[in-house]
């Protein structure tokens, strides 16, 4: 509803098995894609799902995790109740849910796209303002932009991370609302949308553009 469909690609950033690529390309909402996803059992699963769906020569996959810098982590994973909640942490940590992945920064992917032939959606479990804050080149791009929305996972300085985000996009829309309209990028309006699902306890994606 809210962006043109201009073959477009779909630059998909924690990935998993694939829940948002598969079935936006499978619809021809995109014409491609590139997913990240660092989570080696994880990315096991997403590689044989875009094989099963014949989606191969569709999708560039990547098994980084996106961060403010080119290195290598670790990334703890919850394999048990959300296979969904990878994180960074410091330190080399042995174990079952522990795995050392190499990281690096969302600008070293996107110099070949602009807001006319892409969209990015970024769902990395509370960490996305490390990726946005060292990804000048790609915001000033003004690249559509969708990005999870959760108070009780917001960090102490969300605002900070949004007055930022602010400095490239005007205006946002609440996707979980059916009738959202679109709304100016101010902080009355992102407190707004904050206390109504502190409220509920739940979460929305946010589309900036």
């Amino acid at each position: 509803k809210f962006i043109k469909n201009n073959n477009r690609t779909l630059i998909d950033v924690g990935a998993n098995i694939g829940s948002i690529t598969i079935p936006a390309l499978k619809k021809n909402f995109f014409t491609n894609a590139i997913a990240f996803e660092p989570n080696p059992e994880s990315f096991k699963l997403l590689k044989v799902n875009i094989l099963i769906n014949n989606l191969e020569n569709k999708v560039k996959l990547y098994d980084v995790a996106l961060t403010n810098k080119r290195t290598i982590k670790t990334l703890k994973s919850d394999l048990k109740l959300n296979r969904g909640d990878n994180r960074l942490i410091n330190g080399k940590k042995i174990g079952k849910n522990f795995f050392r992945v190499k990281t690096d920064m969302l600008d070293n992917f996107t110099k070949k796209f602009n807001k006319k032939n892409s969209l990015i959606k970024v769902d990395v479990q509370g960490e996305e303002s490390i990726i946005l804050f060292a990804s000048k080149k790609t915001l000033s791009k003004k690249i559509p932009i969708i990005i999870e929305f959760e108070p009780l996972n917001l960090k102490k300085n969300w605002k900070k991370y949004f007055i930022y985000i602010f400095k490239y996009y005007k205006y946002f829309y609440d996707l979980k609302d059916n009738n959202s309209a679109k709304k100016m990028n101010t902080l009355n309006n992102l407190n707004l949308l904050y206390q109504k699902y502190l409220n509920k306890k739940s979460f929305t994606d946010i589309l900036f553009i």
